[in-house]
């Protein structure tokens, strides 16, 4: 996936070391040293995030964004009043295992889930047609994660962002080359 933005954030994510085949000049960084002091400012810069699993998603969605989460102080008291955590968790757990069926595959109940599932991806995805079909796994739903969280999939539909299947051949000192000999360039990845 690659994005511009004209924000900044800290730190970046470097791509997975196995793919290292050139030398990266700057700090290399991954998600796991978010506590980093060193940022990366990609104001009118290129940056390709590798990979489409829970990293992905952070940088696609919430760290695209680089603005601070705040928890409404209301959502606050669920987590530090234990009579509202109780009924929170309570209404949580009801609701949620309510439908227990709809995790078992095979059921009628996870078809139906994974049908509506799947509408509620084709509405957010409406901006790129066609990416639906890219990004939408062949799974019963609850086999792995749920539905992307909020802002993923809508970053994905930016115009600034561009979704790319092609099966990465190597690094360059400018960008990353694709299998089918396409060469973009990137400033980080």
């Amino acid at each position: 996936m690659l994005f511009t933005t004209d924000r900044t954030f800290c730190p970046l994510n470097f791509a997975s070391t196995e793919l290292r085949l050139i030398e990266v000049s700057g700090p290399f960084l991954t998600l796991k040293y978010i506590t980093s002091t060193i940022c990366y400012d990609p104001t009118d810069k290129t940056v390709a995030v590798i990979g489409n699993d829970a990293s992905a998603a952070g940088w696609g969605g919430r760290e695209r964004q680089a603005g601070p989460e705040y928890i409404p102080q209301e959502q606050m008291e669920t987590f530090t009043n234990q009579d509202t955590y109780f009924a929170f968790r309570k209404d949580t757990e009801d609701r949620y295992w309510r439908g227990a069926n709809a995790m078992k595959a095979g059921t009628k109940e996870n078809s139906a889930y994974r049908v509506k599932l799947t509408e509620i991806m084709h509405r957010r995805l409406v901006k790129k047609p066609g990416l639906a079909e890219k990004i939408i796994p062949d799974l019963s739903p609850h086999c792995r994660r749920l539905t992307p969280g909020p802002g993923y999939l809508e970053a994905l539909t930016e115009e600034n962002v561009e979704y790319i299947q092609t099966p990465i051949s190597r690094f360059t000192a400018t960008g990353i080359e694709t299998v089918d000999g396409s060469h973009r360039e990137v400033d980080a990845i």
